[in-house]
């Protein structure tokens, strides 16, 4: 179904919940679906705060990110992580399940089935995960309570968590 006609279905079922869903996440709005159809509709959502929290974010420049994603992939081949994915196939994770289990599972495996060189591999993998943590960042920038610090200026998380904690 398009995101429309589930939209539509979730309506007729839970019109509160379709005020609320991600109306462009289709897993959403399946599982809104799905829950509405088990319970009648959607439990709220509750935006109460159990806990007073800090959120603190390193703000790495875009090309030092990029050079420390690189270099974790790398440390990550060295250490092992191929080996490791080659022994989960071998105690039957099948290929379709290594697939859905994130970035360097995906392409690991299709590395080991011979879909991609080594070399296609690991830049694909860093492609791919840079988009990621670039995405990542767009999302937390929606969170306007992250005190964002330069890796240089940690002394800024300090008094940050000083003040916090003085509250």
């Amino acid at each position: 179904m398009s995101h429309e006609q589930l939209l539509t279905t979730l309506k007729k079922l839970d019109p509160e919940r379709a005020k609320t869903v991600d109306t462009k996440n289709k897993v959403r709005l399946v599982r809104s679906i799905e829950i509405a159809t088990a319970f009648g509709k959607v439990p709220p959502i509750s935006n109460s705060i159990v806990y007073d929290t800090i959120y603190i974010g390193i703000k790495w420049p875009k090309e030092e990110l990029n050079k420390r994603i690189h270099a974790r992939i790398i440390s990550r081949m060295k250490k092992g992580m191929i080996e490791e994915i080659q022994n989960l196939h071998k105690t039957g994770v099948s290929w379709k399940r290594m697939y859905s289990l994130g970035l360097e599972y995906r392409y690991i495996s299709l590395f080991l089935q011979g879909k991609l060189t080594k070399e296609e591999m690991i830049e694909t993998l860093y492609t791919k995960t840079c988009q990621y943590a670039k995405r990542q960042m767009t999302w937390f920038k929606r969170n306007k309570n992250i005190v964002w610090v330069e890796p240089e200026k940690l002394e800024e998380a300090e008094k940050a968590i000083r003040l916090f904690l003085k509250k």
